[in-house]
């Protein structure tokens, strides 16, 4: 059933459903959250479980070939409303990056809908907190110069001894990081107000409520501008219900968002996608509704959603103009990872050289250790070593 845009769960006959996350460019995670979107309400929930056996494939998949499923429940959901997002913390089952596999089941015997990653918007999703660490960057330079000389001479020898040296490098770090912090930025909407087919030509943009309805048709408009944030890395749409209703509405991508507030009309409304982005269940007066919307805001800018529903049950939701209520879009920026560099200079000085002469009766002395003896025996014996080993070791590390 690999290919099917639900996710089935039972008691008995069992039916066991099996998610498979590949977790790339995270740090040290501190949170995991798997978020499942159930296609129908239920009044028991499921659990979760880790699966050790991560190479299953999702169209070789049987009950007869499924990997195993560890004994210990991971955490639970409790009952299910249609289009109302869980969240399971799965914390203890993410390490970091890498392939990590999970099972739902359950207990009881009453049949579970959730929706796929073949459903679209309402995938499920594991979201990863991580730590920030900031990046460190660590220099170190070794430099051994050893030179030694030693001059015995005798009978007028004249003796030159060149010393060449290469002092140690100079080697500068330059660590560079930027760290911007990792928080949810709050928008209201830059314009909102609904449309009604029976009134084609009237402006509702001053209402303090948003209305939807199937027939006749109440569309609701909402414009929001984006600004000061990175990639979104996750967009909650919030709307705030002004009474309780047993069905929701579906969210959808305006791609014209010119429209104005004061002049927008069911006539000269712009066209709404047909894709549902995300759909609300049912409302209770008061409190609001979340829906993913991740999928429709790429960055900063305009981003214009619609809201509508196919039942004739009139919905009335808060609009701009009510104050507090005022419907949000809450955008989480992604982290981008800091970089550290670092610059390794070496500078050698020019060749330093010295000359010895000895007679029979002198002593000469070099540059390091140089030492002449005269004796009535005219030897001369020269034994010069030259050992210069600079070793720089230039060793940043930043953090990841």
């Amino acid at each position: 059933f690999g290919s099917s845009t639900s996710l089935r769960v039972d008691g008995s006959p069992a039916l066991t459903s099996y998610l498979t996350f590949d977790v790339e460019g995270v740090g040290t995670p501190t949170r995991a959250i798997l978020r499942i979107f159930p296609n129908a309400s239920a009044g028991t929930g499921f659990d979760v479980h880790r699966v050790q056996d991560t190479t299953w494939g999702e169209s070789t998949i049987t009950f007869d070939t499924a990997p195993a499923v560890d004994q210990a429940i991971i955490g639970s959901s409790g009952a299910l409303t249609l289009g109302v997002p869980v969240d399971v913390d799965v914390t203890s089952l993410v390490a970091g990056n890498g392939v990590v596999s999970l099972a739902l089941t359950s207990a009881g015997s009453t049949q579970l809908n959730l929706a796929s990653r073949e459903s679209g918007a309402n995938a499920p999703q594991l979201i990863v907190s991580a730590s920030i660490v900031p990046p460190t960057a660590t220099a170190t330079a070794t430099d051994t110069a050893t030179a030694t000389e030693t001059a015995t001479a005798s009978a007028t020898p004249t003796e030159t001894a060149t010393l060449t040296e290469t002092p140690a490098p100079t080697v500068t770090p330059t660590p560079t990081a930027t760290l911007p912090p990792q928080t949810d930025t709050t928008f209201v909407p830059a314009a909102d107000a609904y449309v009604s087919a029976g009134s084609p030509a009237v402006n509702f943009g001053s209402s303090t409520s948003l209305r939807v309805q199937a027939s006749p048709a109440l569309n609701s408009y909402l414009t929001f501008d984006i600004e000061g944030v990175g990639t979104p890395s996750h967009v909650i749409l919030r709307i705030y219900p002004n009474s309780s209703a047993g069905t929701g509405f579906d969210v959808h991508r305006v791609q014209d968002a010119r429209w104005g507030e004061s002049t927008v009309t069911f006539s000269n409304a712009p066209a709404i996608d047909a894709a549902i982005i995300g759909s609300a269940g049912a409302l209770t007066a008061g409190v609001p509704v979340d829906i993913d919307v991740t999928s429709a805001v790429t960055g900063n800018g305009l981003v214009s959603f619609a809201l509508t529903k196919t039942t004739a049950t009139q919905l009335n939701l808060a609009s701009r103009e009510s104050g507090a209520n005022a419907p949000q879009l809450i955008v989480s920026a992604s982290i981008v990872p800091p970089t550290a560099t670092a610059t390794a200079t070496d500078t050698a000085t020019p060749t330093l050289t010295a000359t010895d002469t000895a007679t029979p009766v002198a002593t000469a002395t070099a540059t390091s250790i140089d030492t002449a003896t005269a004796s009535d025996t005219p030897t001369a014996t020269e034994i010069a070593t030259d050992t210069d080993t600079p070793t720089p070791t230039d060793t940043p590390v930043p953090a990841p």
